[in-house]
């Protein structure tokens, strides 16, 4: 509810093209979210293990050229596959940025990942599809074995090679000196035209207009109505924002900023309202916030 009406309550103190754009990327992207969540709190088991998953992938959308519902379905794809969920997010880094940097879709090659996780052994036909795609595998592999390339295909048909080896030699070419290190972000900084480090920057947005935005979401926390004055203070910044990274991503920026300020004034709550029965007294969740 608060999202929506941060959109409705924005939208209108933007030019009637801009506002228009800024509210049908807030509905699509929303939609989105809400589905999202659902199919994660089913997963998880948790909504407070999906919220926090959301929340990483929204910032990983935001800094990289894939969008949420790409990234979304690679971290739904890698969770079926057994991986746990604190490595999911950082995963689906790694495979971005060598799906950007052969020019793969990210979801193909998270399911040649995925899969070879999951069957537990590393055939000649996983290397080759790998190396075929423009990986190269069979460099990183004889760096991680200490073995030169022609050996490869002889260790993996012996059976010694394992996912762990693959997965090593993965983010060897994307940690810092790797072939794809930080590729997604160089990308995404060349196509908006920033200088300056893309996910330090996309934080930096989210986290002023999070301070901007905060006495806003306490209000529609507690029932407020009343919210235009609040919003005038963060129009400009929208529009700003909007101007330097397009409409799809600072529709993120905002979600970034709405959930995390979410998630901190409930928990708030919950602590207000424990203190409260300790001392006997029921609190409301609106007199708690």
């Amino acid at each position: 509810r608060s999202f929506n009406i941060a959109a409705k309550s924005i939208g209108g103190l933007l030019t009637v093209a801009a506002a228009k754009g800024f509210i049908d990327q807030v509905t699509r992207i929303r939609g989105e979210f809400q589905q999202l969540e659902i199919a994660f709190s089913t997963m998880l088991g948790s909504e407070e293990k999906a919220m926090t998953l959301m929340n990483q992938l929204t910032r990983t959308a935001a800094v990289t050229p894939f969008d949420l519902s790409g990234v979304a379905t690679g971290a739904k794809q890698l969770l079926a596959y057994g991986f746990e969920l604190e490595n999911v997010n950082d995963e689906l880094l790694t495979l971005g940025d060598i799906a950007a940097g052969i020019g793969a879709p990210l979801n193909d090659l998270v399911y040649l990942y995925g899969t070879l996780r999951a069957s537990g052994r590393v055939m000649t036909m996983d290397i080759r599809q790998f190396a075929n795609r423009g990986i190269p595998i069979y460099e990183e592999l004889s760096k991680v074995l200490g073995v030169s390339k022609d050996k490869i295909n002889e260790m993996v048909t012996a059976g010694k090679v394992g996912f762990s080896d693959i997965q090593k030699a993965f983010r060897n070419l994307t940690s810092e000196g790797g072939k794809f290190s930080n590729l997604m972000e160089k990308q995404s900084a060349s196509i908006v035209g920033l200088k300056s480090n893309l996910g330090d920057a996309i934080d930096m947005a989210a986290n002023d207009l999070g301070k901007k935005l905060e006495p806003a979401i306490q209000k529609i926390l507690q029932g407020g109505i009343d919210l235009a004055e609040n919003y005038e203070k963060v129009g400009k910044t929208i529009a700003e924002l909007i101007a330097v990274y397009g409409t799809y991503r600072t529709v993120l920026i905002v979600t970034m900023a709405v959930q995390k300020l979410n998630m901190q004034v409930l928990r708030q709550a919950v602590r207000e309202k424990r203190k409260a029965a300790m001392a006997s007294i029921q609190l409301s969740n609106a007199e708690a916030i």
